[in-house]
């Protein structure tokens, strides 16, 4: 608080996020899609996920569950203003408070970091 300009508070904090591990649902098509072009082939968790007729090879069931397959990051400011003042024979707080949101990424399946959805 600049000493010439009494009752002034001002504070600035940057912050960083890194969420890995996030709970993410994932439709049938895209578990399809990742079981059979998966690289490992399809020894994988993603064909686990699949069930099929034990004669025709036909498929009868796709389970869809919530995976902590998901990442996110984000970075940003946050900004506080505060004007406290004696006027009208009582005290009054002022207080600004915002935040600047300088990068959001969402990582739908954080083992593909090159693919990712862009908020900000």
């Amino acid at each position: 608080t600049p000493s010439w300009f009494e009752g002034f508070t001002a504070t600035v904090d940057y912050w960083e996020i890194e969420l890995t591990d996030a709970i993410s649902s994932i439709d049938g098509q895209t578990i399809l899609d990742r079981c059979f072009d998966s690289e490992s082939g399809i020894n994988n968790v993603y064909c686990g996920l699949i069930d099929r007729d034990g004669t025709t090879g036909e498929i009868t069931q796709i389970r869809s569950y919530a995976l902590n397959i998901a990442g996110q990051e984000a970075k940003g400011i946050d900004f506080e203003l505060g004007y406290d003042f004696d006027a009208l024979e009582g005290a009054f707080r002022t207080s600004l408070i915002a935040t600047y949101l300088k990068d959001r990424k969402e990582f739908p399946f954080q083992d593909n970091p090159e693919v990712f959805y862009q908020y900000a």
